[in-house]
């Protein structure tokens, strides 16, 4: 944390997502002075209060223009510029926060105990905004908060002397204390989600490169092949993937060097005149009879095996051709192992690409508990403010006011914890399947959603016909819905729907289960419905859409399920299906 608030270098992502959080808000920045004023209009001298009222609008218009110019050049600036505008951006969450602290002080002089404990409990509801709109860049919350709390607390401390207002002062000192490690931990988990994405977008990047080269050399290197019979024995050796020749009986004729490298062979002396079975996997030697007969030239997957045992994946094709009269069969394969480790790991990582979209779901799930915290609290400081306890039976009953509301915000703080706990087991990777029933993974996986669809006005549906326990990789059948309802609710959004609405249904069928997930947004445009399934194709802007979610979703479930994940119009939107075979 010291070290961050050291410097002032911040991603540039995060900067964004600071001043556009500042821009969303900047009708509360003007609608917060406006209460202020009505309020204390006949406590605090208008002189005062008028003059405080400018100053707010003024920091108004300069933070209004600042925020948008800073914008307009935020990636396309250099790094001197960007931090002399940053730190611009600063002065004025400094300015502003010192104009909140003389409110408050204002509040303590003029004010009576209970507007004073209303400041209070105000405060720390613009505490909690003030994560979720100045934590990108921590300097920012770090100088709202703290300035605002040491100008309010020195003011109870020197201008009151009743046990109350101390009281509360040291509240609001520890509230700091234990506020601030919360807000740099949102922070750096917000720079990991940006940084985990810029990783994914480079690994792609050049795994597509590498994918296009090695498909243009393979092109290239066939046509070769094809055409000259007397370089035929130099393009097998400088092509990256394996090459097989066998005659009619399937024994090997000539290797390339790949294919003698990949086969952990000395030499080719070693695998000329052996049967190409003899290192093929077992369980794959049927198929390999399918390749070899194969004239339709369409690739499959072949488990190979290494002069040592060891399995390695490839990518199998064969073609006859005819070389000094005799029929002979060319095997082209392509070793699959670094793609496939590849494809586990963008798996993952896709997973940690909605980190943000994450953090915005957690912040509707603790918007209320955290209100109704800072409510209770409020209420016991108004009780302990107003009350007298000078019986026995005055103290017994605060101390069952105080019982009913400790075990209010301890149900409050175990729901922050589950919701905490969801979030976790949503990222952990799968690492076998569980018996569980379909409601389960519905229903965590709406639970993260749930106060974002609350926000929407979306309803959610449910029909299970499906009650016994099926065996499944829970957190990946998980992600695969909430991917679907996101788009759905995506979907609601840009189209403005009436009246949104989420269906989900479970049934047994004679040869598979299947979960149905259909909304009525209008569905998906015929000319390209057939598409969303594909990698990076999305029908969302760049920055709120990667075209992985849908791709990865059926990875999960055709590759690791054995299922199928399709998708159709319907009358009023579009239903995906989710087909899980019986085991």
């Amino acid at each position: 944390m010291i070290k961050t608030l050291r410097g002032i270098d911040y991603n540039r992502e995060l900067i964004e997502l600071l001043l556009l959080d500042k821009i969303g808000s900047i009708g509360m920045y003007l609608a917060m002075p406006v209460a202020y004023f009505i309020l204390f209009q006949d406590i605090i001298p208008l002189g005062i209060l008028f003059a405080w009222l400018f100053s707010q609008i003024i920091m108004y218009v300069i933070r209004t223009n600042i925020t948008r110019d800073f914008l307009e050049v935020l990636f396309t600036a250099d790094e001197n510029e960007t931090r002399h505008l940053l730190r611009f951006q600063l002065v004025t969450v400094f300015v502003n926060a010192m104009l909140w602290g003389v409110a408050a002080t204002l509040t303590v002089i003029y004010a009576d105990e209970s507007l004073i404990l209303m400041m209070i409990a105000a405060l720390f509801m613009v505490f909690t905004a003030s994560i979720a709109i100045l934590t990108p860049v921590f300097h920012a919350v770090f100088i709202f908060i703290v300035t605002i709390v040491v100008i309010f607390t020195t003011s109870l401390i020197f201008l009151t002397d009743t046990y109350i207002f101390n009281l509360s002062a040291l509240f609001l000192l520890s509230y700091l204390f234990l506020f601030i490690p919360v807000a740099f931990k949102v922070y750096k988990i917000m720079l990991k989600s940006i940084e985990q994405k810029e990783e994914i977008l480079f690994l792609n990047y050049h795994l597509e490169r590498r994918v296009s080269e090695a498909t243009s050399e393979l092109e290239e290197q066939n046509t070769k092949l094809l055409d000259s019979v007397e370089n035929f024995q130099k393009l097998l050796d400088t092509t990256m993937e394996m090459i097989i020749i066998t005659d009619s009986n399937k024994i090997i004729i000539d290797i390339n060097r790949a294919g003698i490298n990949l086969l952990m062979a000395k030499d080719k002396e070693d695998l000329l005149g052996r049967r190409l079975a003899d290192f093929v996997d077992e369980k794959d030697r049927q198929k390999l009879d399918s390749i070899l007969n194969d004239r339709s030239g369409e690739p499959s997957e072949l488990s190979m095996k290494k002069i040592g045992g060891e399995n390695f994946p490839t990518l199998a094709n064969s073609q006859n051709v005819v070389h000094k009269g005799k029929k002979l069969r060319i095997i082209t394969m392509q070793d699959l192992t670094q793609i496939q480790q590849k494809e586990r790991l963008l798996l993952q990582q896709s997973r940690m690409a909605q980190m943000g979209e994450m953090l915005s779901m957690i912040a509707h799930q603790w918007r209320q508990p955290l209100g109704a915290i800072s409510s209770a609290i409020f209420g016991i400081q108004t009780k302990l403010a107003t009350g007298k306890y000078d019986n026995q039976e005055s103290n017994e009953n605060l101390y069952k006011f105080l019982n009913t509301k400790h075990n209010r915000i301890n149900e409050y703080v175990q729901f922050l914890s589950t919701t905490i706990d969801d979030f976790r087991n949503f990222f952990k990777p799968d690492k076998k399947k569980e018996l569980v029933i379909f409601e389960t993974p519905i229903e965590r996986a709406l639970l993260i959603v749930e106060g974002s669809l609350i926000s929407h006005a979306i309803t959610v549906e449910y029909t299970f016909n499906v009650k016994e326990k099926v065996e499944m990789h829970q957190n990946e059948i998980m992600q695969v819905i909430l991917n679907i309802v996101k788009n759905s609710e995506d979907n609601f959004l840009e189209k403005k729907t009436d009246n949104p609405k989420i269906t989900i249904e479970t049934n047994n069928m004679p040869a598979h289960y299947e979960i149905i997930i259909s909304d009525n947004g209008g569905g998906i445009a015929p000319n390209i419905i057939d598409n969303v399934f594909e990698p990076y194709f999305s029908t969302k802007d760049e920055k709120n859409g990667s075209g992985l979610g849908l791709y990865m979703s059926k990875m999960m479930i055709e590759q690791h399920s054995g299922g199928l994940l399709q998708v159709q119009n319907i009358k009023d939107g579009v239903a995906f299906s989710i087909l899980i075979p019986h085991f």
